[in-house]
């Protein structure tokens, strides 16, 4: 197992505007310092710091460090050595002896496969429409079929919100299918693969013949159809879909109001039949559109997920009601979570402050671990 430096992940950028400018580190300990200033060089060649890490909703978590990937599982760092750089986003997926690791550079994608652990490894390139920064790989229940694809965005007013992705063939070739949504939203029920689109995500589409076709299951899980454009304010609109690994899947149905946010959670494991797993609720002012939430697979048949601006864990299984857990040791609202079982589990969390109005501004991102299934968080040593 690979030693990691034992420091906060602590980022600094200092700009006009957060999140822009040229990045400053501050060392959490003495100790660290070299570590930690080493790690800032790293920042501005182009390399990917060892204190960053991606979160992924469906129970993934990864550092780069040189070469190496280190992957958490059940609060054990896994190390795993492909032949190919891992683009941003959720583009490392390990499930036992099976890993996937997607690369993009320039327009090309590459996606290795190792299925066992990391000790070989097959790769396939396929040529994008146009060079593109992150990838995404949601994988099916059985770990024998896998999606990559790239983000987009949705539109309020247009109808086609059309994204393209690539599935593995028989022969583990990667084969391009269109997706009526951002893959970075799909994920699976089963056999079949559910991703939210539309004008602004209000819309829901299942394909069970691995992306050759779509059908728009809205009515099944919202009761009715929503219109194809100019999407109404008070109609709902639908969250990431969280795959858990036993087969089901979780759609949140968010609706924003001037008493606040209600989430419904429909789960399915057809795509075509939803029962609804629970509701939450947060007051306050949200804008119109998909809300982001902080939302992660919680062991292999629940989810979890923290509203904007709360402390608090909700715990959802496919039948009863959430279980509200309270968080403690964090400073803020996560920005994600992403639990490795029901016990152990990564959050981020972003601290921003400004010393003159909109100038001068500081970003701070750490990370926190849980081992208690998200009651008491600790600043991350990993």
């Amino acid at each position: 197992m690979m030693k990691m430096p034992k420091f906060t992940d602590i980022v600094y950028t200092t700009s006009r505007r957060p999140g822009t400018g040229r990045p400053l580190c501050k060392a959490a300990a003495a100790a660290a310092a070299v570590a930690l200033l080493a790690s800032c060089a790293a920042a501005n060649t182009g390399r990917v710091d060892r204190g960053v890490m991606t979160l992924g909703s469906d129970g993934q978590v990864w550092v780069l460090t040189a070469k190496i990937i280190s992957v958490r599982g059940a609060g054990i760092w896994q190390d795993i050595n492909p032949p190919v750089k891992p683009a941003p986003g959720n583009s490392v997926v390990v499930r036992g002896r099976l890993a996937l690791v997607a690369s993009i550079e320039a327009a090309t994608l590459t996606l290795a496969v190792s299925h066992n652990g990391g000790s070989t490894w097959m790769t396939s390139r396929t040529r994008l429409r146009a060079p593109a920064t992150g990838a995404y790989i949601a994988l099916s229940p059985d770990g024998k079929h896998w999606v990559v694809g790239l983000a987009s965005s949705a539109s309020a007013g247009g109808a086609s919100q059309y994204s393209y992705g690539f599935v593995n063939t028989a022969h583990g070739m990667l084969t391009e299918v269109s997706v009526p949504g951002s893959t970075a939203n799909l994920a699976w029920s089963r056999s079949g693969m559910v991703v939210p689109g539309g004008p602004a995500d209000s819309h829901l589409y299942l394909s069970t013949n691995l992306g050759r076709s779509w059908r728009d299951v809205s009515r099944a899980v919202l009761g009715f159809t929503p219109p194809d454009a100019n999407l109404p304010a008070t109609d709902p609109v639908l969250g990431p879909v969280l795959g858990l690994s036993a087969g089901t899947a979780v759609v949140p149905v968010e609706r924003a109001g001037p008493k606040g946010l209600s989430i419904q959670l429909k789960a399915t494991t057809t795509g075509t039949s939803y029962t609804t797993a629970g509701s939450v609720h947060a007051g306050g002012s949200y804008g119109a559109g998909p809300i982001a939430i902080a939302a992660s697979s919680y062991g292999p048949n629940k989810a979890a997920l923290v509203l904007p601006g709360t402390m608090s864990l909700y715990v959802v299984a496919s039948h009863g009601k959430p279980v509200m857990i309270h968080m403690s040791g964090l400073p803020v609202s996560p920005d994600s979570i992403s639990f490795q079982s029901t016990a152990n589990g990564i959050a981020q969390t972003t601290v921003r402050s400004c010393a003159n109005g909109k100038s001068k501004c500081t970003v701070i991102i750490s990370h926190y671990v849980t081992s208690d299934g998200g009651r008491t968080w600790t600043p991350s040593r990993a």
